[in-house]
């Protein structure tokens, strides 16, 4: 007959990683490695094995065990055995890590641990982790907060993800020659009928913390990419925009004027009305009116908000 201990209710946590598929892997093993960090957290030390699966239980779920597990070894022994782990765990489970994209991620998410580490903080403990990083120094008299930021070079920009910013029709439409946009979350125009090339424009997908895609980060605009950028802000239904420079600093171009001083001023086949202008203390706001103007002259327009 079962004890009392035995009939007792006891709290499961299911942890669901939702941003995996099936035989892919995530984009970056940051949120992987996030996701594992609040695994370990919820699991009491009192417990038993953690149970964890995928659809057959091999491919997503190997790469998880392997990740921990390699972490875990890290810590232990200043070494990691990625091959022979996975040949020891196969002859308890057959085909755990089913493609060589898994493999491939366990290097790279160990790899991001390994140069940065758990760089998560308790907001309570931010101040004393400010003090301390102003108040070490590494090699060359840097202080802390310069070598964690020196550590964001190790990052390795994807030159081969590049290929649309870097076509010979679009490189003029670049301002910074070496600031190209990836083609995976570039922002995309509708391609104008007859004219190849049209769907460029230097400009990327940014999350924000709770929504994807949540800004779109571009360069001041050049004057002959002023109608590009009115055409993103028209067709990706943008109503804000926060302008971060002057458009000319150091004596040099940074930005083309695409507004109106007053009145309204037309690019192509957007035309920009100037509805206010208003001065505050540290920045400018401008209420602008824009309206779409196509050769049909079927005229569209809404107002948003320039800061």
């Amino acid at each position: 007959q079962a004890s009392d201990a035995a009939k007792t209710p006891r709290l499961v946590t299911q942890l669901h990683f939702t941003s995996w598929p099936d035989f892919g892997v995530p984009f970056s093993p940051i949120g992987m490695l996030k996701f594992l960090k609040k695994v370990k957290s919820v699991n009491p030390d009192f417990a038993g094995p953690i149970v964890v699966h995928c659809s057959a239980g091999v491919g997503r779920t190997g790469t998880f065990i392997v990740i921990d597990a390699m972490i875990e070894m890290m810590h232990a022994e200043q070494k990691i055995d990625v091959f022979g782990f996975v040949s020891k765990i196969r002859e308890q489970r057959s085909q755990l890590i089913q493609t060589d994209m898994q493999y491939s991620f366990i290097y790279q998410a160990l790899l991001e641990y390994y140069l940065y580490g758990d760089t998560e903080l308790d907001v309570s403990s931010l101040e004393g982790h400010l003090q301390k990083l102003h108040n070490t120094f590494n090699d060359g008299d840097r202080i802390g907060l310069e070598e964690e930021f020196k550590k964001l070079t190790n990052m390795r920009i994807m030159k081969e993800n590049m290929r649309t910013g870097n076509l010979p029709a679009n490189m003029k439409k670049n301002r910074v020659l070496q600031i190209i946009p990836y083609d995976f979350n570039r922002v995309i125009l509708s391609m104008r009928r007859g004219q190849e090339y049209t769907d460029y424009v230097n400009a990327s997908f940014i999350d924000g913390y709770r929504h994807k895609d949540y800004y779109i980060a571009t360069q001041g605009p050049l004057q002959h990419t002023v109608e590009d950028f009115w055409r993103m802000v028209w067709e990706w239904k943008c109503h804000s925009i926060v302008m971060l420079t002057e458009l000319q600093e150091r004596e040099q171009d940074k930005c083309c004027q695409y507004w109106p001083t007053e009145d309204s001023v037309s690019y192509g086949d957007y035309t920009v009305e100037l509805k206010g202008d208003t001065l505050c203390e540290t920045f400018s706001l401008r209420d602008l009116v824009l309206t779409f103007v196509p050769v049909s002259k079927l005229n569209l327009s809404y107002q948003y908000r320039q800061m």
